[in-house]
């Protein structure tokens, strides 16, 4: 019984770390787009030229998406923590309520819990290596494609499947692996929104 819990909760942990990757990578197109309205806003205003409607309602709508995207990330924080604290409270009751299930039909569920998958690392080190073949910045569906032909053999059925975005599992971690680049100063953040560049080309 315990065993069937804690199963669940694990597999719900598994679901919010995807939506978190999901979350990343349509956060990672706003928070582009809104760098590149505020350097032509920033522009327009050096020039003393008018500042069109339609740019600065596009920056309030911008914002308002990172703020409720910041607001659901708090709550998926907090909705992770009270699962780990169910896990702990069902480890409790697992030691101190007779199992009737088997050792090894226990070790299995486990087993199944790990998803297979392309390491961040190899999916960074592919989008690193595109853009630098491209001299530097893309087009992302471009670079998307480039990263699949790469890649394509070392992809495991998971990282195929496609999720309720409609995207593939891999090209929404490409995204999440994006994101930290940016993050890391690596990829150009106020890039002309579907350009993916790099800030400096390694050599």
């Amino acid at each position: 019984m315990f065993g069937k819990i804690a199963f669940l909760v694990k597999e719900l942990n598994h679901v919010i770390d995807e939506l978190n990757v999901q979350k990343n990578y349509n956060i990672t197109e706003i928070e582009s787009q809104l760098a590149y309205n505020n350097k032509i806003i920033k522009k327009l205003k050096t020039e003393s030229k008018p500042i069109p409607t339609e740019l600065t309602e596009e920056k309030r709508k911008c914002l308002e998406k990172i703020s409720a995207f910041q607001k659901s990330n708090e709550n998926l924080r907090l909705l992770k923590d009270e699962l780990k604290q169910c896990i702990r409270k069902i480890r409790y009751n697992e030691r101190n309520y007779p199992r009737k299930a088997k050792k090894k039909q226990i070790n299995k569920e486990r087993i199944n819990l790990k998803i297979p998958v392309i390491p961040y690392r190899k999916l960074e080190e592919a989008l690193i290596l595109s853009l630098e073949e491209s001299g530097g910045s893309g087009n992302k569906d471009d670079i998307i494609s480039q990263i699949e032909t790469q890649l394509s053999s070392t992809f495991t059925e998971a990282d195929i499947e496609c999720l309720n975005s409609g995207k593939k599992r891999w090209i929404v971690r490409l995204y999440n692996v994006r994101h930290q680049l940016v993050k890391r100063g690596i990829i150009k953040k106020d890039s002309v929104p579907g350009i993916w560049e790099l800030k400096k080309i390694k050599r």
